[in-house]
């Protein structure tokens, strides 16, 4: 094996399992089970998932201005407001943007010259995407999503009929549900709803649980390629910012399907309750064990995790350090501005509601309620200390950093080597 890698790997926020923030999850794992150094940055954390990071040993921040003097070899970006972050606290250190769609925002490419390395894309619409921005053919490297074969598997067989069905989404309309639900009732199939939109969040080492227990799975994207690595079949409709769906996947069309993120815009349907109808009646069981051995071969984390250490030290090895222009670091400069103020502006609106709420009764609360509350305030009070003992640490260092670098210091030591030599 080369030698270890020290990796940045930054995401926008990590609060719940939702897309990018479980990519990050998997990447993570990974390059640490590979025996890498890892420390990952996210201006927004929840506490479930950055418990996650640190039982993989991974360091968790939310400040990189109290990293910026740590030495990394490469900073594995996603989302455009961390790689001008990135950028902006470490001027010299390769860096790999890895784009997961191009509809959101965060996903757009930044907007000004960065020396990013590669811009890798999960896929080949993204990739093209990419491309007709403007960025170089050469640039763009096609690095499909991780899926932990470790958390998703065949824990029982598929029935050979629909019996069971999951409906996994955490954006699905009003409109899109009643049609799920008046297909589930023609039919008489059994179902369990998960995600944000059914208010019923599920932690991912359960969801293989909820994926097993079921024949059909009404989703999108990385739900899709989880479901399959459980040899279950997907059924791709859900939102996607579109009023198109895919409907059935199949080996048929898998390939097609995957150049899109099983997003359901490939093949531009726009289903009806009757056109679902018409696809589950092509549902075939054998496909769970044949999809399952397609998805595996293309997003398994074991294998996946070696293509991009050999992207990490390729962007490494080619890297050139390249000074930004005095516009785009003026630029870079008050985005960077930008985003801390609105930052301290949103905390500084929280700790006055916190502050508000503090002064309820507690005692007028119900039990629960007020084991919540209180739960609040002492977490609200522990994160106060702890970003006051972080900035009184960063400040320390600054001051050390001064002294160090001062003429009266280096005269001290020279005078101390001299005393050792004259005695």
């Amino acid at each position: 094996m080369k030698k270890p890698l020290r990796i940045l790997v930054t995401n926008h926020h990590l609060y719940q399992y939702t897309g990018t923030e479980v990519s990050s999850l998997i990447l993570c794992k990974y390059l640490r089970k590979e025996g890498h150094e890892v420390v990952f940055y996210s201006k927004y954390l929840g506490n479930k998932l950055v418990k996650t990071m640190e039982d993989y040993k991974v360091k968790v921040v939310d400040n990189l201005n109290l990293i910026r003097n740590q030495k990394f070899d490469i900073a594995h970006v996603q989302h455009n407001i961390c790689a001008y972050e990135v950028r902006y606290y470490f001027p010299d250190l390769p860096m790999v943007l890895w784009v997961h769609g191009y509809v959101p925002f965060l996903e757009q490419v930044p907007a000004i010259d960065l020396n990013i390395s590669y811009i890798l894309t999960i896929n080949k619409t993204v990739r093209d995407h990419v491309f007709k921005l403007g960025v170089p053919k050469h640039k763009i490297i096609v690095f499909r999503n991780l899926v932990d074969s470790e958390a998703f598997y065949v824990k029982k067989p598929i029935s050979k009929t629909i019996k069971n069905v999951l409906v996994l989404s955490n954006k699905l309309s009003v409109e899109k549900q009643t049609v799920i639900e008046s297909v589930i009732n023609q039919l008489g199939l059994k179902s369990v709803h998960i995600g944000s939109v059914y208010n019923n969040m599920v932690d991912n080492n359960k969801l293989v649980d909820y994926i097993n227990n079921a024949d059909l799975v009404f989703t999108i994207s990385l739900g899709a390629i989880e479901s399959m690595f459980c040899g279950r079949i997907p059924i791709l409709f859900d939102e996607n910012s579109t009023q198109f769906t895919d409907g059935l996947v199949d080996t048929g069309n898998f390939d097609f399907l995957k150049e899109n993120g099983f997003s359901g815009r490939s093949l531009k349907r726009i289903m009806t309750e009757n056109d679902i109808l018409d696809d589950l009646q092509k549902y075939n069981y054998k496909q769970g064990e044949l999809l399952r051995k397609k998805a595996l071969k293309n997003y398994e984390a074991n294998q996946q995790i070696k293509k991009i250490v050999d992207i990490y030290n390729q962007a490494i090895k080619n890297f050139k350090k390249k000074q930004l222009s005095k516009k785009n670091n003026e630029i870079l400069y008050h985005l960077i501005r930008s985003v801390e103020e609105a930052r301290f502006y949103s905390i500084d609106v929280l700790r006055a509601q916190t502050s508000t709420i503090q002064g309820l009764d507690i005692n007028s609360l119900e039990s629960d309620d007020q084991k919540i509350m209180h739960e609040c305030f002492h977490y609200v009070e522990l994160s106060n200390r702890v970003n006051s003992l972080n900035e009184k640490i960063f400040q320390l260092k600054l001051d050390l950093n001064k002294i160090k670098n001062s003429r009266y210091y280096l005269l001290w030591q020279k005078f101390n080597k001299l005393k050792k030599i004259i005695k």
